[in-house]
């Protein structure tokens, strides 16, 4: 189907249907100006890493305030560097 825009012929056919249904029974629906696009994630993962071997790893804000920083899984590292929110932790150590 590649037509865009109803025939005569549609139109002709489809006038007793539309003239017996009658206007909408809904108005258009009022956000107040808000939108109704999905909401963008509001989860941010951080990024903690082991400054005596490198190991990296991303968790949610939920589990650091829960259990706190993770321990390095290499015995005798001690606990990770977790980078502030809004780095990306490639740049230079805060």
């Amino acid at each position: 189907m590649r037509a865009t825009t109803p025939g005569d012929a549609f139109l002709a056919a489809a006038a007793p249907t539309l003239a017996a249904a009658g206007p909408l029974p809904y108005a258009r629906l009022d956000t107040g100006g808000q939108t109704t696009a999905p909401k963008k994630q509001a989860a941010r993962m951080l990024k903690c890493e082991c400054r005596a071997c490198g190991y990296t790893f991303r968790t949610a804000r939920k589990w650091l305030e829960t259990a706190g920083v993770q321990l390095c899984p290499i015995e005798g590292h001690g606990p990770m560097h977790l980078y502030p929110l809004g780095s990306d932790g490639d740049g230079p150590e805060p």
